[in-house]
């Protein structure tokens, strides 16, 4: 068998003292997301949240760390939208299969790191990422109203009106 994923990252890693504030680690962990995402589109594998998690957990202990150690705590962006992308997607994932709470504490998160990082400004730049935080709150207040829990579902859906820039 292979190695896990956890095992694979601290395999990249261990070499490279800076691998934070270059890119080349941020493209490794996209496209570990990208196929993790469409693997468990494909075969719906249950261990898939369990493996999330684990990527999700040592994103923020890397940046606990990363923070401590730097003197620049601006070079945990690069950290920041990675992990900001993997709640997203996580949370996306969940709620389609109806983890309403589960997805709203991912998505919740995300969305703080993104505003924390500049990405809601109202400009063309970032329209792709108003437009996904629109679709992923409107996604989760259906999740919402799927299982009859009108409040929830209001709460996001008017959240997701403060995204809508013409969509």
């Amino acid at each position: 068998g292979g190695c896990s994923e956890k095992e694979m990252i601290n395999g990249i890693i261990s070499e490279n003292a800076n691998y934070w504030i270059s890119k080349k680690f941020r493209y490794i962990l996209i496209t570990i997301l990208n196929g993790t995402s469409a693997e468990y589109d494909v075969l719906q594998e249950p261990s898939f949240f369990e493996k999330r998690e684990n990527i999700i957990k040592f994103l923020r202990d890397e940046k606990f760390n990363l923070q401590t150690e730097l003197e620049r705590p601006e070079d945990t962006v690069i950290l920041d939208d990675t992990l900001a992308y993997f709640l997203s997607d996580t949370a996306l994932k969940a709620g389609f299969r109806g983890n309403c709470s589960y997805a709203s504490e991912r998505l919740d998160e995300s969305l703080s790191l993104r505003q924390e990082l500049g990405y809601f400004e109202n400009n063309s730049e970032n329209y792709d990422t108003l437009g996904e935080a629109f679709s992923q709150l409107t996604s989760l207040s259906i999740c919402f109203l799927k299982i009859q829990d009108n409040i929830n579902a209001l709460k996001y859906m008017k959240v997701s009106e403060s995204f809508n820039y013409g969509f």
